[in-house]
């Protein structure tokens, strides 16, 4: 075993231990919310299905009630919420939380791993070291740990799909590998199909035709259960992937401002669809509906948000407060900045252009939608090579300089 393998395990062995240290000091363990995810989780525990909202004759609410009868949902994909439903019958809530974490560390620790390998092969050993030190001591990875959302999961499987592209094998076990790992991933981020047709089309250009027709094939049998579930579901209604669908895509494309959730029109359509069965695929419709007339009525305005949401992903969103935060915000312009030397210099699409492709499907995505704080952590998790190898540049060229000096 190398000295620099030694490293990263010993870096991971920390990083467990640092992780559920903090969870035990610093996380709230008694705190029983887990986004929609685990409302949806709780929902199937107690009888009711893949189900969220529901209407008490007042309101439309999402929280998880025990007398409610909620509506079926596709408002989030599926896989993330399988993920937290076993613990949900743990009654006692700080120990259920502490499990999630503690499963949740052991995945980014493999994350690290990955990241340590995928940086060794690609770039330097050196790089690697860095590479995997950032990802074990960066903020925003620290804190998609404790986060109840499926980013770990993402970021694993995003760096195991990049290792098997790099290697430029289209056999038919990797391309079942591959698969496999994408369709997973959808179930976790339904948008990460996007990414999956990039790869599919960019090896049919390529002449791979016919590794493009089976991974293509492959990912559509994975994903076809959760569409036919969907339209059976919303009395066939083709909800591809998510009804939360129509909701990003207004929050992007409104008269208002990117970032905006709704207007006095919609909450009228809203509470008219309030007591349907399928209300979620009529509020998904709603939305995609005022998203595309303010398009229509202001195109001007469409090209101004669109490079307000890229600089949005790719520096920085001012209108969220969370990415004001200087402990978010110094660490990334640090990382933006070593990551465009990385990219620079090493430079090359018939190397790296699988991480290109990730990068234009990020921010395709925050153009389609809008770049909340976590689609930049997640692109982020591909950032970190390329500002590892930048890091290791700027040394070395210190270094240089400095022994002429002194040579001199």
């Amino acid at each position: 075993m190398s000295a620099n393998w030694k490293a990263i395990i010993v870096i991971c062995g920390i990083f467990v231990l640092l992780r559920v240290g903090v969870s035990l000091i610093y996380v709230d363990l008694n705190k029983d919310y887990y986004w929609e995810y685990g409302e949806i989780a709780k929902n199937i525990r107690h009888g009711k299905g893949f189900s969220l909202f529901h209407y008490d004759g007042q309101e439309i609410k999402m929280n998880f009630e025990e007398a409610a009868r909620p509506y079926p949902s596709a408002y989030m994909p599926p896989g993330y919420v399988m993920y937290l439903l076993p613990f949900m019958s743990i009654e006692s809530v700080a120990l259920r939380n502490f499990l999630i974490i503690l499963i949740q560390t052991l995945i980014a620790s493999m994350v690290v791993i990955f990241v340590y390998h995928f940086t060794k092969m690609y770039f330097s050993r050196t790089s690697a070291l860095i590479a995997g030190i950032i990802v074990a001591l960066f903020p925003e990875f620290v804190y998609a740990t404790y986060s109840y959302t499926p980013t770990v999961f993402y970021h694993l499987t995003v760096m195991i799909v990049l290792c098997l592209l790099y290697e430029r094998v289209y056999d038919v076990k990797k391309l079942i590998a591959v698969a496999l790992l994408v369709g997973l991933t959808v179930y976790m981020r339904s948008e990460f199909v996007l990414f999956a047709l990039f790869v599919a089309v960019s090896l049919f250009i390529l002449g791979h035709i016919k590794a493009s027709i089976i991974l293509g094939g492959i990912i559509i049998l994975l994903i076809l259960p959760w569409q036919i579930r969907n339209y059976r579901v919303f009395g066939n209604h083709w909800v591809p992937f998510a009804t939360s669908f129509g909701l990003n895509f207004y929050r992007g494309h409104n008269p208002y401002g990117v970032g905006d959730w709704t207007d006095d029109d919609i909450m009228k359509s809203l509470e008219a669809s309030a007591e349907r069965r399928f209300f979620e695929s009529d509020m998904n419709d709603i939305y995609i509906k005022h998203a595309t007339a303010a398009i229509k009525s202001d195109p001007g305005r469409e090209v101004r948000y669109t490079f307000s949401k890229i600089a949005d992903l790719w520096l920085i969103n001012l209108r969220d407060i969370r990415t004001k935060n200087l402990i978010y915000a110094i660490p990334w312009f640090m990382m933006l900045f070593l990551f465009f030397v990385g990219i620079t210099k090493t430079w090359s699409w018939s190397t790296h252009g699988y991480a290109y492709l990730f990068f234009i499907y990020s921010t395709v995505i925050a153009v389609v939608f809008l770049a909340q704080p976590r689609y930049q952590t997640m692109m982020k998790i591909v950032c970190v090579p390329f500002a590892a190898c930048g890091a290791e540049s700027i040394y070395y060229s210190l270094l240089k300089v400095f022994s002429k000096r002194r040579s001199a």
